[in-house]
């Protein structure tokens, strides 16, 4: 897989009859999704009531198990943990697949601090 696009995050606003919403980022376990509801101080994460399908796969969607109200602003989130999962051995047997998941992996942590970044307040570059 490669990692085609820069956004980890998506909205949507439910209109109390849609379940299924598709994710436009790629996520290779369901576990690093995060949902959340309502906006600004009163935004809540959900931590049940939905499924991640097709994680590893080029169509992702996050189905819910009932819909949202009418108006409702969701976000959702690919949020891969900080760590570094692959170990090359010297002389082992080389996997170029073991390799490609551990650069897009590297990928999905850059834009999760972009985004980060985007939504944090900045003092100038001469300050």
């Amino acid at each position: 897989m490669t990692i085609e696009t820069q956004s980890n995050r998506v909205q949507y606003i439910g209109n109390g009859a849609a379940t299924v919403f598709p994710l436009p980022f790629p996520v290779y376990e369901e576990s690093t999704v995060r949902l959340y509801q309502g906006l600004g101080p009163g935004q809540k994460e959900v931590a049940q009531g939905f499924q991640v399908t097709g994680a590893g796969t080029a169509s992702v969607d996050l189905v819910m198990d009932a819909p949202p109200g009418h108006g409702l602003v969701l976000t959702m989130m690919r949020m891969v943990p900080y760590t570094q999962e692959m170990s090359l051995e010297n002389g082992g047997a080389f996997n170029a697949q073991t390799l490609e998941e551990h650069f897009d992996r590297q990928e999905m942590q850059i834009q999760q601090l972009a985004e980060e970044m985007e939504r944090a307040i900045k003092h100038p570059e001469s300050a």
